[in-house]
């Protein structure tokens, strides 16, 4: 059995090896080795020497916002890096839906199978290779021909005595003194004119290519000759017929060896009727 006292007094220093059971109270001195086995519990006291290097220090702040949420459902398979140079040429096989917008610039290479709708424009560049079916099924007779604009014209097919009437030209070749004049339909030699207006506005201006006059009232250069306005439907004399078709007519300053009139006509409109009244365009 054992004693009841050691029978040595007690050593200042620690033992070489460890006790089975922690000492009541700490060492005044380390020991060399750790302990076997944790104690059962913590130190009453801390140990008298500081750790070799100190712990790491505080984040400076904390995140300045909290992470999203994560995603509903994990994606099938991991995301592909995206590529730092786009590819070269498009890929092969076409995509399941068709794109929302149109591209700006045809594909390099056509597609395998024919679009739904034909596009609104033609491609900017031609096909690398013919197509298998020719677009029509019978060519033209001759390469299309685009409208021409009409070198005079009136803004109405009928009027009525005293309306106005506008006349619109378009003459490439136009001179200083070319001049438009209202006539009868039947005028085959063009003497003075029932109305007439310099094409350019007056007698001294330049000559306009295109432009637009108004017929509605008689000008101050009118007084020379039998003009009139309104312009009235006339009888004929021979056959008693009510003429109510004229024309307008470009004429040029100049005629057959330069004598005038008659003038040299150069363009004239399509037909048009004025219909007379009789409080204020009796017949003639």
């Amino acid at each position: 059995s054992p004693t009841e006292s050691p029978t040595e007094p007690p050593t200042e220093l620690p033992t070489r090896d460890p006790t089975k059971t922690p000492t009541p109270n700490p060492t005044k001195f380390p020991t060399d080795v750790p302990t076997a086995s944790p104690s059962g519990g913590p130190t009453e006291y801390p140990t008298l020497k500081l750790t070799a290097s100190p712990t790491h220090g505080p984040t400076n702040s904390p995140t300045s916002d909290p992470t999203k949420s994560p995603t509903a459902a994990p994606t099938p398979g991991p995301t592909l890096l995206p590529t730092l140079r786009p590819s070269k040429h498009p890929t092969r096989s076409p995509s399941i839906l068709p794109t929302q917008f149109s591209s700006n610039e045809p594909s390099l290479y056509p597609s395998e199978n024919p679009s739904f709708k034909h596009s609104t424009s033609p491609t900017n560049l031609h096909s690398n290779s013919p197509s298998e079916f020719p677009s029509t099924s019978k060519p033209s007779d001759g390469p299309t021909v685009l409208p021409s604009i009409p070198c005079l014209k009136v803004d109405s097919s009928t009027y009525n005595c005293g309306d106005p009437i506008t006349v619109s030209f378009n003459f490439e070749d136009a001179y200083n003194d070319d001049w438009i004049g209202i006539y009868a339909c039947d005028t085959d030699f063009y003497h003075h004119a029932t109305i007439w207006q310099w094409a350019c506005g007056s007698a001294r201006c330049q000559a306009e290519r295109n432009g637009t006059i108004v017929f509605d009232s008689l000008p101050d250069y009118n007084q020379y000759g039998p003009h009139a306005w309104p312009v009235i439907p006339t009888i004929d004399e021979f056959t008693g017929d009510i003429n109510r078709c004229f024309k307008a007519v470009y004429l040029r300053n100049d005629g057959v060896n330069n004598i005038v009139p008659p003038y040299e006509n150069l363009c004239q409109s399509n037909e048009f009727n004025i219909l007379e009244n009789e409080t204020t365009c009796p017949l003639l």
